[in-house]
């Protein structure tokens, strides 16, 4: 049996461990753009203080998801892109998907009312992951950032949150 992980409000004693969780993703290559961990502050400043959720795994935290903003126009202001990793030793425990779920209850709540993300078309686990949490592929931007020197494609997956009776972009 798997053991289900803690989700939580991410708190600033967090941040080492989630920089050190983005910082392998970005070594491994396969899951951002970025080349270089940022510092805290470039971190904190590019994420929505009240929408950072981490997955306390038997006392160690194990993976984080956070929302950022895409646009800087108020009639956007309720779409947001979220980044979700889980430390490499932590994968294929569900992990992800519990974090995707909680982020889609507190995004919810809040002002939020569309989640985008980003993945590169051979990141097969995260495809699955966001399928499985309802999102839906609502485009495919070629060429839309270099990694290593190369042009990459990206698959945009998006999904729509309920909010105050309001009706949101469907899946």
């Amino acid at each position: 049996m798997i053991e289900v992980p803690e989700i939580r409000k991410m708190e600033k004693r967090d941040g080492e461990k989630v920089l050190q969780i983005y910082a392998e993703s970005i070594e491994e290559g396969f899951y951002t753009f970025a080349v270089k961990k940022p510092t805290w502050e470039e971190w904190d400043a590019a994420h929505i203080k009240e929408h950072r959720l981490v997955a306390d795994y038997n006392g160690e935290i194990a993976g984080f998801i956070a929302l950022g903003r895409l646009y800087r126009h108020a009639y956007f202001s309720g779409v947001a892109e979220l980044s979700v990793y889980v430390e490499k030793k932590y994968r294929r425990r569900r992990i992800g998907l519990a974090l995707l779920k909680a982020l889609q209850t507190d995004a919810a709540d809040g002002a939020c009312w569309v989640l985008h993300s980003y993945i590169f078309p051979d990141n097969l686990p995260s495809i699955r992951l966001h399928e499985k949490s309802g999102f839906c592929q609502v485009g495919y931007h070629r060429n839309i950032g270099k990694k290593d020197g190369r042009f990459k494609d990206v698959l945009v997956y998006e999904y729509g949150l309920e909010r105050k009776g309001e009706l949101p972009c469907r899946n």
